[in-house]
């Protein structure tokens, strides 16, 4: 077995804190461009200690941080709402979904982004 070192960290690297759900619960069941997505939404959001407060982020922007095109990225904002994970406003008030496989407690509010 490999043994590997993170060449990543400097003494002066910024940190933007990971829920340990993500990584043992969402990366094993979420395709990469919804991994790519919700972790640009943990930057914006819990990186920026504004983990309650909804983040707007242009298409445009979402592709250049992500490497991905819109059509992706499409497709993953709406498979990340379908699974409970992220509420997305149109200008319009929906009702946020639970996801089921994390239950109410885990779920609830992780992610929000308004478009």
């Amino acid at each position: 077995m490999p043994k590997i070192k993170l060449k990543l960290m400097g003494s002066m690297t910024p940190w933007t804190k990971t829920p340990n759900i993500f990584i043992d619960k969402l990366m094993p069941m979420l395709r990469d461009t919804e991994v790519r997505i919700l972790l640009i939404l943990l930057r914006s959001t819990v990186g920026w200690n504004r983990a309650d407060h909804p983040v707007v982020l242009s298409y445009s922007m979402l592709m250049q941080r992500s490497g991905r095109s819109s059509e992706a990225i499409s497709k993953a904002l709406k498979a990340l709402e379908d699974h409970g994970l992220i509420h997305i406003t149109h200008g319009r008030r929906r009702k946020p979904r639970l996801n089921p496989k994390l239950g109410p407690s885990e779920s609830e509010g992780l992610y929000k982004t308004e478009s």
